[in-house]
């Protein structure tokens, strides 16, 4: 059928984001917006919501009913993806608590201003008590692996909330889902950003043990995601600064590219798209990222990547 033929009546966000990943042309450009679904909501609380004339109030509850949350916003937006996460499972949520200011808003709060979440890293709120920092890296110092336990992403209640989002929203709107931060992220959340850059030089067995860790998370987490409806699967993994990669696109390769060619190598036989989410400057690992398979990258940053090239 001809495009405008198609486009005679508006076309749903959902219908809208799958033609673009496609590589067809949409009615308008999708709007994504899942970057500020969490950690920064808060700021989205107090800037947009009293000039879109919506209703302030603290975002918490849990996952489910955070999501109601967002999703008046993304409304007046014209958003047209909804996201579901990953959470801890049911009896870490029964003693934890729920704070979207965290970047990873499930933990237990072990002082006033600090969460401790199930891969027991611990957070700290900032001076401004509106962003937080790691204070403490669970396998800093640590000679193997043989100590740690790692989270069961078969855990129960890990998806429930995702579940509940995704048949509520799917037939609307794309749905995009992820299982946390990805290889490099996680890995010097987990050992210590110094110590996980010296690994990759020194201790490879080391890295690659934990690398190997993580993407049975993430493929059992994108196994679960599949199923329950979800359409992308979105790899965060800050890997860039202003000026270039953190690391070099050596290590890059050496280390992430075939953990993240695994990942979507399964993701897409399970139907998924795949969006790669890193901030900075990404294009020395552009084209390695289009051969790992990856549909969409996110955010493009116009103040340090060229849009157009």
């Amino acid at each position: 059928m001809p495009l405008n033929s198609q486009m005679q009546h508006e076309m749903t966000p959902r219908e809208r984001v799958l033609r673009a990943l496609n590589h067809e042309e949409p009615d308008r450009v999708p709007l994504e917006g899942v970057s500020w679904g969490e950690w920064s909501y808060p700021f989205l609380q107090g800037i947009l919501l009293p000039h879109l004339g919506l209703e302030t109030r603290p975002a918490s509850g849990g996952t489910a009913d955070f999501s109601q949350e967002v999703d008046l916003l993304a409304r007046k937006l014209g958003i047209d993806f909804r996201p579901v996460v990953t959470d801890p499972p049911t009896d870490f949520q029964r003693r934890g608590k729920f704070d979207p200011l965290f970047e990873n808003p499930w933990g237990i709060r072990i002082a006033p201003d600090t969460l401790e979440d199930e891969w027991r890293i611990q957070r700290e709120l900032n001076s401004t008590k509106l962003q937080s920092r790691v204070i403490k890296h669970p396998l800093k110092g640590v000679e193997n692996l043989a100590t740690y336990e790692f989270p069961d992403p078969e855990a129960p209640g890990r998806f429930d909330a995702a579940e509940k989002i995704a048949e509520q929203w799917r037939d609307e709107y794309a749905i995009s889902g992820g299982s946390g931060d990805g290889f490099f992220t996680q890995g010097w959340y987990l050992r210590g950003f110094q110590d996980i850059i010296l690994d990759m030089q020194s201790n490879p067995s080391f890295v690659d043990n934990l690398f190997d860790k993580l993407l049975e998370f993430h493929l059992a987490a994108g196994k679960r995601l599949a199923e329950i409806g979800a359409d992308i699967y979105v790899i965060s993994d800050d890997v860039a600064m202003q000026t270039g990669p953190i690391i070099s696109p050596r290590l890059w390769r050496r280390y992430i590219k075939p953990r993240v060619s695994k990942l979507v190598s399964d993701l897409k036989k399970r139907g998924m798209y795949v969006l790669f989410h890193s901030d900075g400057n990404l294009e020395p690992l552009i084209p390695d990222l289009i051969e790992c398979g990856i549909d969409a990258l996110n955010p493009v940053q116009p103040e340090c990547m060229d849009r157009l090239r």
